[in-house]
């Protein structure tokens, strides 16, 4: 995907630039419980956009366009795969911030995973890898063979939700994703012993 996809006219498409992998059971139902979230309207306040609910999360960024709907989705799927469960679980170490003053456990663990550091991923940051429109190429270790395109507004957005998430509404999202993925390792686990039931079973 280019930069001209991300910028095309007409209702916004809330895809990630990389497809959820289906064997990543995560980033499956963060994707797709984006997608249903912002079909609905804001649990507080009102708007004229045509977007009000990612119009919503973003809070002070303005009324969203495409490369904002693309990014911000981008972000919210990366959170269901391992790395971005690792900014959760991080978080939920943190400490409250304090509203209005500082910012909160997810912003700050974001902040905290999107550093670039020389011995880590190659010396790409978080974000470069999350908005590639291709894989990245890996260069000598901390020297990032190719430089994606990132916009200033482009972490913007993903702060924004980031910060999002540790609001009452985005709480809610964030619960819901984890309980369903809960769920569903829990049904797996459930049959794996089923399976191995059955197998001893037929032994005997």
């Amino acid at each position: 995907m280019n930069d001209d996809v991300l910028e095309e006219a007409g209702p916004l498409q809330h895809e990630p630039i990389h497809p959820p992998r289906e064997d990543v059971v995560g980033e499956m139902v963060f994707t797709r419980r984006w997608r249903e979230l912002m079909a609905r309207s804001p649990r507080y306040g009102s708007s004229d956009s045509e977007e009000p609910m990612l119009e919503s999360v973003l809070r002070y960024l303005g009324e969203p366009d495409q490369r904002d709907a693309t990014v911000a989705a981008s972000f919210v799927g990366w959170l269901g795969s391992p790395i971005g469960g690792g900014v959760i679980d991080h978080a939920r170490r943190l400490p409250p911030g304090s509203p209005g003053f500082s910012p909160g456990p997810h912003a700050v663990s974001w902040l905290h995973e999107n550093r670039r550091m020389p011995h880590v991923n190659c010396g790409y940051r978080s974000i470069e890898l999350i908005l590639s429109p291709v894989d990245v190429p890996r260069g000598r270790l901390g020297l990032p063979a190719y430089a994606p395109e990132i916009r200033p507004r482009d972490l913007e957005v993903v702060e924004a939700v980031a910060a999002w998430l540790d609001t009452e509404e985005g709480g809610t999202f964030l619960g819901e994703c984890l309980a369903e993925i809960g769920a569903y390792h829990q049904e797996q686990q459930r049959r794996r012993r089923a399976d191995r039931g059955i197998a001893v079973s037929a032994a005997t």
